[in-house]
């Protein structure tokens, strides 16, 4: 017997789903405060939000909204490109084209 996706008080998996990507998107929001005064750490920070924007992405696309998705997406690559970092570019760029 395979495993069981918990269900919400509605009974769709999708409610519970959209969890963490909100709480993703929070963790976005922050970093994109963070970066224009972290000076040193504004590549680390960079590339971490490059990371969780197509993590929001796919989080996004997994509930069915693939316009968000492709909107995170669109947000990943830049963020990635700005700390030199190819593969946030070309894992936001892959995950877009698959749209």
């Amino acid at each position: 017997m395979g495993a069981r996706l918990p269900q919400s008080r509605s009974g769709r998996v999708g409610d519970l789903a959209k969890l963490p990507a909100g709480r993703l998107g929070g963790h976005l929001e922050t970093l994109t405060v963070l970066i224009p005064r972290s000076g040193s750490h504004r590549q680390a920070l960079a590339i971490a939000a490059g990371e969780t924007a197509a993590l929001v992405g796919w989080a996004a696309y997994d509930v069915g909204d693939p316009d968000t998705a492709r909107h995170h997406y669109k947000t990943a690559a830049p963020a990635g490109r700005e700390a030199g970092h190819p593969a946030v570019v070309a894992l936001a760029m892959g995950r877009d084209h698959r749209l």
